[in-house]
């Protein structure tokens, strides 16, 4: 079993006309996507599930989070 952490960064304007006054993007939260992955026995497919949780700009957990699953297939030549 692995597990893959990324983590990001969101930005969005405090009102909706402060990017054009020149207020640019602030900070607005982050988002966090935990992966753990399974790879199979003989190396040639792996199921994974990813976990995706969002936070406000103060750290607070935020709306928006979600599990899905994947797979994949190692492809031969």
């Amino acid at each position: 079993m692995f597990e893959a952490r990324y983590e990001f960064f969101s930005t969005a304007p405090a009102q909706a006309d402060a990017f054009a006054k020149g207020a640019g993007w602030p900070p607005a939260g982050r988002g966090v996507l935990t992966e753990r992955i399974e790879l199979s026995t003989d190396a040639q497919t792996f199921t994974s599930t990813i976990q995706y949780e969002a936070f406000g700009q103060r750290g607070e957990p935020a709306e928006g989070g979600g599990t899905a699953r994947g797979k994949g297939v190692r492809i031969g030549l």
